[in-house]
């Protein structure tokens, strides 16, 4: 559709200087404004006699903005000064500045800045901001001190409407090319023109037509606060493009598929449903990613560890090893897939590249990992002095052996193990007092500790024990479990961080019941109890939500006759829910309940132990990261290792994978990711020599193994 030669003779036929230049024309947006007491740092012209608007002339600025917003899409927020808008209003002495026409200037102002990168040949045009685009100036000859001029009517406001017309990227129509009609260049057309009475308070024709030609003729959904310096956008049900500001923005896409852009700032994009791109621009940014969410682009994430964007996908309650182990290299691009078929592509992101301090909301499975690396560390402590040394691992390699702290044995205090208990990803340390009962984190940050305050004291004289820890309400922060031998009541404190949030007693087990262990049952990212009836040999779970059991029942009964007990838990099909393993003591069959919050969906016999060969079931691990439980055997008699990968109910591959050297005396120690790779791996100790080491799976592979590290263990205790 052509577009009128009086429109043109104001935006020029270049249109980048523009707010919105980064979306197509026509782009609702939002533009920031403020008012100068002294030149922008950014400003190197000298300006002499700099004066400060009084409180009126800001008053009258406001109308004229008003005035502009009124007419189109574009809507104004007033930020501080220290702050400093994209439009910044400044007045100075302008003794020989001279206009358009040769004659002493009474204000200016500059076209939004922009710039452009090349893509593939093709320039990308966006804004610029903190910088003297689209900044406005007028004559503190005229003006300063003067507020009746600036009022609306009088020749201050006509030249403030003017003004921010270039300020929103709009020239004289009598320059440049094209030129507007002459019959038509006056302020009935536009208050562009230098063809308008001083009186002039509204915008002509070709005003309304050329802004809401740049800039739409709706306004985006927004809110502004003030005291976070925060913008909130909400979008409509429809595609679209919202825009943020310089400010930190949060853009909430709606239905559609939109486009998000969160221009500078530490922003947070969520495109909800539809298939959105996002682009969060400069700063560090957040981009949620839901169920339900579609087919959704993050064009400018920047992986790796230490990089400051994220991606939060708390919703899926997932881990990072399911997470990567749904993702796949796509050319240049990695895309995460999940269950409901939902993706996530990251452009111009390598795989290999993403690390746990890229996502928000998944869990890191790395067991005792203090700096958050997604590997597991280990512990060395001193039996005499109880001094603690951290072992910082990266696969086969022992990366750092650092002091940690010293705990006061002497007061009765001990380390009984650790969690994350401010949500920051980095395992803190958990110890309690033998004595008086107190109980006491170290949270940590690697080999720093941040804060080590007693949390508080569990009355023992009553009957209660620390039993364990869970994320009970499912806020990213490790609760602890308490029950009581004499009344068999439960309870926990929910923590955050260093704070005991609340800490009621949650129910009563009934008689003949015992606490078996905990899991994820129903997959809402909030860990339930599980226990099981040693005369009924009956299962039943507590489903929690924070300090509330949303459901209590019994799910089944284990056939005990048959020879079958309850061994542990895994989530063996990956869908987020915790499943239950089961071992049959005579025919040495393997079964799983498959989860679905109270609910077995199958429940079939998977496989069988040889055991008269010697194998027997040891432990589990996720061994090839694919997000789904694996299980792990030793053999006896020949010292073999074997996993069977599992795919739900299916043994996908069941093989040995390699034999320990029992007889030069290593052995076994546990499941754990040293390699930071979303892959369980094992630990081996040596009983002579009291060496450590590791292999590094990869799936039914043992990619790496190697010692490490040889310890006193006569005068120091591992904990791995």
């Amino acid at each position: 559709m052509a577009v009128d030669n009086d429109v043109l003779s104001i935006t020029g036929t270049q249109q980048f200087s523009r707010w919105n230049t980064d979306a197509p024309l026509g782009t609702a947006v939002v533009v920031t404004f403020s008012f100068n007491s002294a030149p922008a740092a950014y400003d190197t012209t000298a300006r002499p006699g700099f004066s400060a608007f009084s409180d009126a002339q800001k008053d009258g600025i406001r109308q004229a903005l008003g005035v502009w917003a009124a007419a189109s899409g574009i809507s104004f927020i007033e930020v501080p000064e220290a702050v400093g808008g994209q439009i910044r209003f400044n007045m100075y002495d302008m003794s020989g500045v001279l206009n358009s026409v040769g004659q002493q200037a009474s204000g200016y102002g500059y076209y939004p800045g922009y710039q452009f990168i090349n893509v593939g040949g093709t320039p990308t045009y966006f804004p610029a901001y903190n910088n003297i685009g689209g900044d406005v100036f007028l004559n503190a000859n005229y003006y300063a001190g003067n507020d009746a001029i600036m009022a609306p009517g009088h020749r201050g406001y006509s030249v403030t409407l003017h003004e921010i017309g270039h300020a929103l990227g709009f020239k004289h129509p009598f320059e440049g090319s094209p030129t507007i009609d002459p019959a038509h260049d006056n302020s009935s057309y536009t208050v562009m023109s230098y063809n308008r009475p001083d009186t002039t308070v509204s915008l002509g024709t070709v005003d309304v037509a050329a802004s809401q030609y740049y800039y739409g003729t709706s306004d985006i959904s927004h809110s502004y606060n003030a005291a976070t310096q925060t913008v909130t956008f909400m979008g409509s049900g429809v595609g679209e493009w919202i825009l943020g500001t310089e400010l930190n923005d949060v853009i909430y896409g709606g239905g559609g598929d939109d486009h998000l852009r969160g221009e500078v700032g530490n922003d947070v994009l969520a495109g909800g449903v539809g298939n959105d791109i996002l682009t969060g621009g400069a700063g560090n940014d957040l981009f949620v990613f839901n169920p339900g969410d579609g087919s959704d682009t993050i064009t400018d994430f920047v992986a790796g560890a230490h990089t400051d964007d994220r991606i939060d996908l708390t919703a899926f309650h997932t881990t990072l090893a399911h997470a990567l182990g749904q993702a796949a290299q796509v050319g240049a691009d990695t895309v995460l897939s999940f269950a409901s078929g939902e993706t996530l592509t990251l452009q111009n992101v390598t795989k290999a590249t993403l690390d746990r301090d890229d996502f928000v909301g998944v869990v890191n499975k790395a067991v005792n990992d203090f700096n958050g690396d997604a590997r597991s560390d280990m512990l060395l402590i001193n039996n005499a002095a109880h001094t603690v040394y951290q072992w910082q691992m990266n696969g086969t390699q022992l990366s750092a052996n650092l002091l940690v702290g010293t705990i006061n044995g002497a007061a009765g205090w001990n380390y009984i193990g650790n969690a994350d208990f401010n949500g920051d990803g980095k395992a803190d340390m958990l110890f309690i007092n033998s004595s008086t009962h107190g109980i006491a984190e170290w949270q940590m940050d690697g080999n720093t500790i941040l804060a080590s305050p007693q949390i508080g004291t569990y009355n023992a004289a009553s009957g209660w024990s620390y039993t364990g820890t869970g994320d009970f309400n499912g806020d990213g922060k490790s609760d602890l479990l308490f029950q009581n031998a004499t009344t068999h009541g439960v309870a926990i404190w929910q923590i955050d961080g260093t704070q005991v949030t609340a800490a009621p007693q949650i129910g009563i087990v009934a008689a003949g019941w015992a606490y078996t262990g905990t899991g994820d049952f129903n997959g809402d990212g909030k860990t339930d109890l599980l226990f099981s009836n040693a005369a009924t040999h009956g299962v039943a779970i507590w489903q929690m939500n924070g300090t509330q059991v949303t459901d209590g029942g019994q799910i089944g009964t284990v056939n005990a006759a048959a020879g079958w007990h309850f061994t542990s838990t895994g989530d063996f099909n990956g869908d987020g829910k915790t499943d239950l393993l089961f071992l049959n003591d005579t025919t040495h069959g393997v079964a799983i309940w498959q989860m679905d919050g109270n609910r077995i969906t199958d429940s079939p016999q998977i496989g069988v132990i040889n055991a008269a060969a010697g194998w027997h079931f040891q432990d589990t691990g996720d061994f090839n990261g694919d997000g789904k439980t694996d299980l792990l055997f030793l053999n006896d008699t020949t010292h073999g290792v074997a996993t069977w990968q599992m795919n739900g109910t299916q043994v996908t591959d069941g093989g040995q994978i390699g034999t320990v050297n029992a007889a030069a005396g290593w052995h076994f120690d546990a499941v754990r990711d040293v390699s930071g790779d979303g892959k369980s791996d094992l630990v081996f100790e040596n009983s002579n020599t009291h060496g450590v080491a590791s292999w590094v799976m990869d799936g039914t592979q043992v990619a790496a193994n190697a010692q490490f590290v040889t310890y006193d263990a006569a005068n120091w205790h591992l904990y791995i």
